[in-house]
């Protein structure tokens, strides 16, 4: 309720105590990371400790060492500090080969060869990312970006148009969360009020 009422630091504070509650702190954990992944601030110092914590006790679980990956790239970008990236490619790339159907890991792969500006490596995993999730509008804007940096317009052109078709599914979906997202705070508001 704390994330959907707009208190990102407020829910995380909370996950990061359900989990040193928790005899299994994996769900608390999941939500967490989840929350600051979906914001566009840099992920919380905290936050990432106790995901990356719990990545280290596991190193096996293909899903938390994306999360650990995932949330040390978004700080270490917005800080411009590369010094932890072969940790990172590291984590993302073991996620990735665990995951095969699950395009998230090559997704934020590509972020990450883009930043070291690895661009064979950055092709490769986009092209797997845009197959393996072919609805997703940013998929197609990174491989098209990267195909117009390695020089390949006319396939740069080609995921544009994929791009523009798949942003405006994603408007479409966009309205209809927010439109769900808005009842759901009116209708914990209401019962609030008639509680009191």
């Amino acid at each position: 309720i704390e994330y959907f009422t707009g208190t990102r630091t407020k829910a995380s504070e909370i996950l990061l105590h359900a989990a040193d509650l928790a005899p299994q702190p994996e769900p608390a954990l999941r939500y967490l990371a989840d929350i600051e992944l979906d914001e566009t601030a840099p992920p919380d110092p905290p936050a990432i400790a106790r995901v990356c914590a719990y990545a280290d006790a596991h190193l096996k679980d293909a899903q938390q060492q994306l999360y650990c990956g995932a949330l040390m790239f978004r700080r270490a970008y917005a800080e411009h500090d590369n010094a932890r990236v072969r940790d990172i490619i590291r984590r993302l790339s073991s996620s990735a080969e665990a995951l095969p159907k699950d395009a998230t890991p090559r997704c934020e792969l590509v972020k990450a060869y883009v930043w070291t500006q690895d661009w064979d490596l950055a092709r490769e995993n986009a092209e797997i990312c845009a197959r393996v999730n072919p609805n997703s509008a940013q998929a197609h804007y990174r491989l098209a970006r990267i195909y117009q940096h390695i020089g390949e317009t006319e396939r740069a052109q080609k995921e544009m148009e994929l791009y523009a078709r798949a942003s405006d599914r994603l408007t479409e979906e966009n309205e209809q969360h927010e439109n769900n997202l808005n009842t759901f705070v009116l209708t914990i508001q209401k019962a609030a009020t008639e509680d009191k």
